[in-house]
């Protein structure tokens, strides 16, 4: 997955966020991708074929510029000037044309020439369950950390900003279940990870508890002389019912290894964030 989002990065019609969750959704992404690790391949191919259209514009584009230079045109066009940026931009991840990318490449393409850049059918992609595993930023989020090793935020819902979505992701891996809660409790056990992290020495895995939003899972915490261990599994459906579709299936254990550093230094950048929204 980090590999496809390295390639997503380096070419992103629609802006990083909704190129990303068009591909997740057109190549059938699971949460597992074992479960389908073909699919991986799917999306790189519909970014490659949408990509090497770019390209072929983006050569025509030089040499084009090459004879105008040789007839002392040294400035680009005013109409030119969307070839520096996105091709578009899509208002929020969920909201693209549901045409595979190189569709939508051509399409804008075609109208840039015209100098009459379409908007987007604004109609939302298949429901997709996994935009907070997926690193998707949302406009009023907060937090502190590295998606990819240890990170905390939290985004208000409503009129009363203390209440809304609390996660926390350890190597990418969403923990919480996504439902409304008060920030003030995960606050709270925050502080108490970045304690465990500022510790000497290891310690023994013992039971982890994170507050309401993630009471599906069976947490414990080792720590190491240089990394905090987490392992979670799904508790059985009869004891809790059902559990976020992001969750490891009941009975499968994941273990991963957080660096004692990235959970301090999430914490570090969060808990001005979250105590100003406290305030």
């Amino acid at each position: 997955m980090l590999a496809l989002r390295e390639c997503v990065l380096h070419f992103t019609p629609y802006g990083f966020r909704a190129t990303w969750h068009h591909l997740l959704v057109s190549a059938g992404v699971p949460v597992w991708l074992e479960d389908d690790p073909d699919s991986l391949l799917r999306a790189l191919d519909e970014l490659e074929e949408a990509r090497n259209l770019w390209l072929a514009e983006t050569r025509a584009f030089a040499a084009r510029r090459r004879t105008e230079k040789a007839a002392g045109h040294r400035a680009p066009r005013a109409a030119d000037s969307w070839r520096t940026s996105w091709m578009t931009h899509s208002p929020a991840p969920e909201a693209h044309s549901n045409k595979r990318l190189i569709e939508v490449v051509a399409h804008l393409i075609e109208h840039h020439h015209i100098d009459a850049a379409p908007a987007l059918d604004p109609r939302t992609a298949l429901p997709w369950p996994l935009i907070w595993q997926r690193a998707i930023r949302r406009g009023p989020t907060i937090g502190g950390g590295d998606i990819t090793r240890f990170r905390a935020e939290f985004s208000p819902a409503g009129a009363d900003r203390r209440f809304g979505t609390f996660q926390l992701y350890v190597r990418g891996t969403a923990l919480g279940d996504s439902t409304t809660t008060a920030l003030y409790p995960h606050l709270s056990s925050l502080r108490s990870l970045s304690d465990a992290a500022a510790s000497s020495g290891p310690r023994p895995p013992s039971p982890l508890f994170l507050d309401d939003t993630f009471d599906h899972l069976t947490m414990t915490l080792e720590l190491t002389e240089e990394d905090m261990a987490f392992a979670f599994t799904t508790r059985p459906l009869a004891e809790w019912g059902n559990p976020p579709p992001w969750s490891p299936p009941p009975g499968r254990t994941l273990r991963l290894l957080v660096p004692r550093a990235d959970v301090t230094a999430a914490w570090h950048e969060a808990e001005p964030k979250f105590e100003r929204l406290l305030s």
